[in-house]
């Protein structure tokens, strides 16, 4: 062998020797890391979300997982379900067929061979909700707004309606703000919309929220047109039937009726009326009318019995007067015409002036004097003459009676043993 190849040999020896240093260099970590768990993933986030799933992604910081475990649950707890095993390099995993507007833990952990690392920090997030259907607009009497029902939505989902008319947003009272207002459809309930022009078509739509306070898009317009005006016609003067006919005839409604005496207008005729004529109303808003019941009726007194009254001594007479045209009750007081002069008759404060036993001294001209609530009255004077006893009745002795009665103002003569003077 030349000297020559023998050299050319010793210098391959040299080349290996050196190419199997420098790998055993740069492959040390590797080859002392060996039957390790792999790192952990890191930056768990909620990807992509929907009405129905959540995309859970990570950061990958291991080379050599054979793939991820994925943990999952409901609510803000640490999830405890192994929901799914990706390859490995993955970085994202999608959660499907989950309840809308609802709140979901996830985990996620690196494995390989020699075991698993350790899991990301619990993270929770919420799927979104579905766009809401179309709002319920009645306009019979006011313009009523309310959140369409059964849109697939919990009921813990929150709403806020848009007139998209004015670009304005629905508030507690039925006016519209600048600003959104947030709030479940049964606290919503139905709501009149106040500050609308009468006679003019507006639309609505309704935005609902999830419980990460994502808002979805708007769902379908629904439209309304606000009642327009009518004019109060004039109804004073009028039969309350024509007047009533009148305000239906104008597109209102015949409101609060109430009945009051008129010195001026005829009974069953219109005195007044609320609101005034000319006044512009929302159609179907009632109108109010006052009745008249003629004027204010005035007390009298009616005596309708004999007069004068002929009585025989010893006699019970009852003279009465029947009240016409009362308001309310009547107070009565009994006088005695003496020479021109009224005395009261004591105890007499009935419609009936009343004696067991008459005698000679009550002989006299009578009349009564009543009052209501708005009026005096008297009666007209009325004479009582006492005679004695009649030879006929006399005999009939004390067993027995006589009776003469006027009913309605009537006299009764009642024949007694003892006299009780009404003069007394």
């Amino acid at each position: 062998m030349s000297i020559t190849r023998l050299g050319a040999s010793h210098n391959v020896v040299r080349k290996f020797f050196l190419i199997c240093f420098v790998v055993l260099v740069f492959t040390a970590p590797t080859v002392f890391a060996a039957g390790l768990p792999p790192a952990a993933p890191t930056n768990p986030s909620a990807a992509i979300t929907t009405s129905t799933s959540i995309t859970w992604s990570w950061q990958d910081q291991s080379p050599d997982e054979n793939g991820f475990t994925v943990w999952t649950g409901p609510g803000a707890v640490t999830p405890s379900t192994l929901s799914a095993t990706t390859p490995a390099n993955s970085t994202s995993w999608q959660q499907t067929a989950l309840a809308v507007n609802s709140l979901y833990s996830f985990q996620v952990a690196a494995a390989n061979i020699y075991g698993t690392s350790a899991k990301t920090t619990p993270l929770s997030a919420w799927t979104l909700a579905v766009a809401p259907v179309k709002p319920v607009i009645e306009t019979t009497s006011e313009f009523e707004v309310a959140v369409g029902a059964n849109d697939g939505n919990p009921a813990n989902t929150l709403y806020a309606i848009k007139c998209t008319t004015r670009g304005q947003w629905l508030q507690e009272g039925g006016r519209l703000d600048a600003l959104p207002l947030f709030q479940t459809a049964s606290a919503w309930g139905s709501v009149d919309v106040v500050g609308l022009m009468p006679g003019t078509t507006y639309s609505f739509g309704v935005f609902a929220r999830n419980g990460a306070g994502v808002t979805t898009a708007m769902g379908p317009e629904a439209q309304g047109t606000t009642a327009a005006l009518a004019s109060v016609p004039g109804l004073a003067g009028l039969p309350r039937a024509q007047a009533e006919s009148a305000i239906v005839a104008a597109a209102l409604t015949v409101g609060k009726v109430t009945e009051s005496h008129s010195s001026t207008v005829a009974e069953g005729r219109v005195i007044s009326q609320d609101p005034v004529a000319g006044t512009q109303l929302l159609r179907g808003l009632p109108v109010g009318l006052v009745i008249s019941l003629g004027p204010v009726p005035v007390l009298s007194l009616r005596y309708s019995g004999p007069n004068p009254v002929d009585a025989a001594h010893g006699a019970c007479v009852a003279i009465t007067v029947v009240p016409q045209d009362a308001n309310g009750t009547v107070s009565y007081q009994w006088y005695r015409n003496n020479g021109g002069t009224p005395v009261e008759v004591p105890g007499e404060t009935d419609a009936t002036l009343l004696t067991t036993s008459v005698c000679t001294a009550d002989a006299g001209q009578y009349y009564c004097e009543g009052s209501d609530s708005t009026s005096t009255a008297v009666s007209e004077i009325i004479t009582l003459n006492i005679g004695v006893p009649t030879p006929a009745l006399h005999g009939l002795g004390l067993a027995s009676l006589a009776f003469l009665t006027v009913l309605a103002g009537a006299v009764t003569l009642r024949q007694r043993s003892k006299s009780t003077p009404l003069s007394r």
